[in-house]
């Protein structure tokens, strides 16, 4: 069973009321649990088989009082603290070797229950969803399902502040689970100056670099075309230059005809990677200022892509 994921709806604002639950945002990668009675299948959003990047997982079966699929986030921490840039060395890595998965070793934190016992939840409403979720799956050293805040979730937005995260997810608590939309039923409010961004092209770099990818130019959907936010070159690390190089498909189609001036010819590329940028703010004329890309390779889609608000 596959399910498409449920998104949420960015907002700069936390919604009021008794009627909400709130957790932390984890800095990690979206990934769908199907623990089986005989085998567990770890899929991506889009329904990518991930089972064999992270091997270290296929335990969690253990931890689960009866076959059940979970919505989850995977991923690493450092010094208690999720970690995206050391995510990133196990994106894409089938069968990965004992020292990478030592080295940088995966946590599935557990969020929602898609089914349970070979029934579908999805038109149970969250609340119930998660008293199930908290029924059927215990704690392991590979996976958890973290605590959550009824009612006003202001409090938990003042922690992720505290503890450097990324933000808060609030649900309403009688909303049913919709398969692959973008809805209201789920806001989050973000602290830090990070999204996702869409790669349009790509500029040449200079000396040892030439030939290679130097920077790549992003950019957001707005009103049904593409908006060139700037280009990154700062945190592109060699391994995230073979990653462009093996995925980057060139087009001839110039995106944003008012992005730059650059100072450098950009070669387009078709708009289908999406890559996590921080950034210090944006700027009046809606471009990037001091980005720095953090990853590359989520299997994301482009067309969700939007320039996302940022809480006060």
């Amino acid at each position: 069973m596959h399910v498409t994921p449920m998104k949420a709806v960015a907002s700069a604002t936390v919604p009021l009321g008794e009627n909400w639950i709130t957790e932390l945002k984890w800095d990690g990668g979206r990934i769908q649990v199907d623990v089986g009675s005989d085998r567990t299948e770890l899929r991506s959003g889009r329904g990518t088989s991930w089972t064999t990047m992270f091997p270290e997982l296929a335990g969690v079966a253990r931890h689960c009082a009866i076959p059940v699929v979970l919505d989850a986030e995977v991923v690493v921490f450092e010094q208690g603290r999720p970690s995206f840039a050391r995510l990133q060395h196990r994106f894409g890595v089938a069968s990965p070797p004992a020292s990478l998965v030592e080295a940088h070793p995966t946590h599935l934190v557990v969020f929602d229950l898609l089914a349970a016992d070979g029934r579908p939840t999805l038109e149970l409403g969250y609340r119930q969803r998660r008293q199930l979720l908290d029924q059927i799956v215990s704690a392991g050293p590979e996976i958890s399902v973290p605590p959550h805040l009824e009612g006003d979730g202001r409090p938990w937005l003042d922690l992720a502040r505290q503890r450097g995260l990324e933000g808060i997810v609030v649900k309403r608590a009688d909303s049913r689970y919709h398969p692959g939309r973008r809805s209201p039923d789920w806001v989050k409010v973000k602290v830090m100056h990070r999204q996702d961004f869409v790669v349009l092209g790509w500029i040449e770099g200079r000396n040892s670099l030439a030939g290679q990818v130097g920077s790549v130019v992003v950019g957001v959907r707005d009103a049904d075309r593409w908006h060139v936010a700037g280009s990154v070159g700062s945190g592109l690390t060699e391994s995230m230059r073979v990653a462009l190089a093996d995925r980057l498909r060139p087009s001839a189609t110039v995106w944003d005809a008012d992005a730059g001036p650059f100072d450098r010819a950009v070669h387009w590329v078709e708009p289908e990677l999406v890559v996590e940028v921080r950034f210090a703010e944006w700027s009046p004329q809606a471009n990037l200022r001091h980005p720095v890309l953090l990853g590359v390779g989520l299997e994301r889609d482009p067309f969700d892509v939007v320039r996302e608000p940022i809480s006060d």
